[in-house]
């Protein structure tokens, strides 16, 4: 996500509505350049966690006065992730403040906002953490909640352990108990940082432990209601996860895709691994010929996908359900518990091409019964028809008759008449950047909440 003038516009406003509030705040990490420049994917603010919802409307009201008036909200048991969108211009935009009381960690309080605000120092206009809590975090967040220390620490992990070793000691023992502390110590000034993965579990045991001895009763109550917020927060997943693209062959929907997957990572402020392209189905169950021979099934003429003998009656309909399965149990039992975790699914093509195409996967039955079995399939959350002429998609494709492809657009357009609040049509003559920054701009409208 590139750094904008407009996105300094929008934390210097969040920054100042802080300050007017009189709030206790500081920026906890990539404070380097802001508010003109950011070079990480969000901005952490520090915030006591009973000022999370006066400070969400602080900076909701500050960033919608400069054009981020959608939003998007992530709770957790210390943390408030809060995503801003903008459509103002020709850019569809993303503004992602997440608040963050301290350092939580399944319960235990590894540091609270309390304690990095006392010793913060001063940057410029705002605060951060001292160079030693903030080494200390850097060393232990990513270790104790299951990633890697970045190489890019490591230079401040070890210059803060060697240059104030008594206070970094001082830190450690804080926050782990005796052993581990001192071991942690002596691994952090060997420079054998990188072999400490390892040890992640033992980490953890005695980061909460620590905890647990420290606060007894508080650590226990943390714990029991981080529990309980995770379980409840994995009955739901977000919304803006779940897309679909469709349309006839040869619209283009493999090149939408590719540009609709790295601007989502933009937009959503991911990883572009967390945005992942499904083609069709979930495949949590193989295809029927695969089942019943062991072998894939083959389309006699490739360049003619209705060259296969339809089915009859009866096999048709063991088909379509053998596959509404797997829409069901998949979306149940493997896509929704990554969007939980924070995953984008992407389908090219869907369930929809039983009722537009069904001579492709050989069907033969009544137009009703494909559309009652939609009616029982997980829906996305968008479906973006790709739409165009007949002859256009010919001249690009001529796997279909121009006549047959009409008839497949016209069952589209009728599917985007039915339910127009699901699918958004867009115009395929234009240039996939248009294509994709419309798409983006209805993601936005759509699916995020107006401030």
């Amino acid at each position: 996500m590139s750094w904008t003038k407009d996105h300094a516009m929008a934390i210097t406003a969040a920054f100042e509505s802080l300050n007017t509030a009189g709030i206790d705040w500081l920026v906890l990490r990539n404070h380097q350049g802001l508010p003109h420049i950011n070079r990480s994917k969000d901005v952490d603010i520090g915030i006591e966690k009973l000022n999370f919802h006066r400070v969400e409307k602080l900076i909701s009201d500050a960033v919608r006065f400069e054009g981020f008036d959608h939003m998007m909200i992530e709770d957790f048991h210390y943390i408030r992730c809060l995503t801003f969108f903008s459509i103002k211009g020709s850019m569809t935009k993303s503004l992602k403040i997440d608040l963050i009381d301290g350092f939580p960690f399944r319960g235990a309080h590894v540091f609270s906002f309390r304690q990095l605000y006392a010793n913060a120092q001063l940057d410029g206009e705002f605060m951060i953490p001292n160079e030693i809590d903030d080494a200390v975090m850097l060393w232990c967040k990513p270790l104790v909640t299951g990633g890697i220390v970045k190489s890019s620490y490591l230079p401040e992990i070890k210059f803060a352990a060697k240059n104030e070793p008594c206070k970094f000691k001082v830190v450690l023992n804080s926050i782990l108990t005796p052993f581990w502390a001192d071991w942690s110590r002596s691994k952090i000034l060997s420079d054998d940082i990188e072999n400490m993965i390892d040890m992640k579990t033992d980490l953890r045991k005695s980061v909460w432990c620590r905890a647990f001895r420290n606060k007894p009763f508080f650590t226990l109550l943390n714990t029991i209601q981080h529990v309980i917020i995770e379980l409840s927060r994995r009955m739901k997943r977000n919304d803006a996860t779940f897309f679909a693209v469709v349309g006839p062959d040869g619209v283009g929907k493999t090149t939408f895709v590719n540009e609709l997957l790295q601007n989502l990572a933009d937009l959503q402020v991911k990883d572009k691994n967390n945005i992942i392209v499904q083609h069709f189905r979930p495949h949590i169950m193989p295809n029927i010929n695969k089942l019943l021979t062991g072998q894939s099934e083959i389309i006699s003429d490739f360049n003619n996908p209705h060259s296969a003998e339809p089915a009859n009656s009866l096999s048709s309909l063991l088909r379509i359900t053998y596959y509404w399965l797997d829409y069901h149990f998949g979306y149940w039992l493997k896509l929704r518990s990554q969007m939980i975790r924070g995953k984008t699914i992407i389908f090219d093509r869907y369930f929809y091409d039983f009722i537009v195409d069904p001579k492709r996967s050989r069907l033969s039955l009544p137009n009703w019964l494909p559309r009652l079995y939609l009616s029982m399939t997980p829906q996305p959350d968008l479906v973006f028809f790709l739409d165009t002429t007949a002859d256009k998609i010919f001249t690009r494709k001529q796997e279909l008759h121009p006549i047959e492809i009409e008839r497949q657009l016209a069952v589209y357009r009728k599917l985007v008449a039915k339910d127009p609040t699901r699918f958004v049509r867009l115009d395929a003559n234009q240039t996939i950047e248009e294509i994709v920054r419309l798409a983006s701009r209805e993601v936005v409208s759509r699916l995020y909440r107006p401030i």
